[in-house]
């Protein structure tokens, strides 16, 4: 019995035709398809990103004027100084900007000294000693110099510009198809034809 469907399928024209199809296929069309696309792959893009600035002047005068009010309230003017010279920096420190704490130090002190220096140039009052004219000038150029220091951290060092990336676009990439045929025949004579691959 299966003698015979075996002799029937070799001999049948449909069986032989599409087993030339499969040969076809087997020899020809499956290398072909086994290499990789000849499309090139687009190339990723750069991640995008933005820059977003983190202003944080109101913690730093907060700072300030909170050493400012302790010093009114105890009559202590060490919380003023304490305030003005460890306050504002360590607020910078806090948000991680370490060049504004750095810059915030130097103009807070630098500025002070190079206005006391400045006004006490322009403290001579015409005294061959020094008189409170002098020390006046002196204090008023520390006082201006004081100011600016605190003017520049709050409306330009205290800020931060941190690089936020967002995810990019999905991509289909071209990628290697490959293919081979797959053919099956029944015990009843019936053949299947078909392909198997991956992509």
């Amino acid at each position: 019995m299966h003698r015979s469907q075996l002799s029937s399928l070799r001999f049948s024209p449909r069986a032989l035709a599409l087993a030339g199809v499969v040969c076809a296929l087997a020899l020809a069309g499956a290398p072909a398809l086994a290499q990789p696309s000849l499309i090139p792959e687009a190339p990723a893009p750069a991640p995008a990103s933005y820059v977003r600035t983190d202003h944080y002047g109101l913690w730093v005068a907060g700072v300030d004027a909170a050493g400012f009010a302790a010093a009114l309230a105890t009559n202590e003017p060490g919380y003023l100084a304490t305030s003005y010279l460890f306050g504002a920096p360590a607020v910078h420190l806090f948000h991680g900007n370490y060049k504004s704490f750095l810059g915030s130090i130097s103009l807070r002190t630098g500025l002070v000294l190079g206005g006391m220096f400045i006004g006490s140039r322009f403290g001579d009052c015409g005294q061959p000693e020094p008189d409170w004219c002098e020390l006046e000038r002196t204090f008023l150029g520390g006082l201006i110099g004081a100011g600016s220091a605190l003017v520049i951290d709050w409306f330009w060092l205290a800020e931060k510009e941190t690089r936020v990336y967002t995810a990019p676009p999905a991509l289909v990439r071209a990628g290697s198809l490959r293919a081979n045929p797959d053919l099956q025949v029944s015990h009843t004579g019936d053949m299947m034809l078909g392909l198997r691959g991956s992509f």
